[in-house]
Order: C-alpha cells, then structure tokens, then sequence
C-alpha cells in the first residue's frame, strides 16, 4: 500500500490538485462532497478557487486517494 506521507503536505490544497485527485478518483462534485461532508456547492467554490478549501480536506483526500491506490495495486497484484 502507498505510504500517505509520501505525498502528504502542510500547503493548502489548490483547487488544481482538487480537482486532479477527484477525477483520479472517479468523483464528480456531489460525490466528493458526500465524502468530506459538505455541499456540492462547497466543492465548487473550492474548485472555482473563491473559497480556500479547508485544511481538513487535504488529509480527507489524500487519505482517500493512498487507500485507492494501495487497493488498486492489490487487485493489480492479484491479477
């Protein structure tokens, strides 16, 4: 499994990274918001970038992205 410090960071999240990591993931804004726990309508002010996205988030993501891989990587191995 990817070690989540690897790429973890103290900066904020840019919506850019944002919006990369979530269609990585397969998620549209209603999806994404369900996970953090907010309204579609958050998601998109971070992604327009007219709301800083909380640092919160960040971590939440990041850590939903090191679990993704590493299950990806199994079922890859696996195969």
């Amino acid at each position: 499994m990817t070690n989540n410090n690897d790429f973890m960071n103290d900066e904020p999240m840019t919506p850019a990274e944002l919006v990369v990591i979530a269609g990585w993931l397969g998620l549209d804004q209603r999806a994404l918001a369900e996970i953090v726990g907010v309204s579609e309508r958050s998601v998109r002010r971070w992604t327009q970038g007219t709301h800083p996205i909380p640092e919160g988030v960040r971590e939440q993501v990041e850590n939903l992205e090191a679990f993704t891989a590493g299950a990806v990587e199994e079922l890859v191995n696996a195969l």
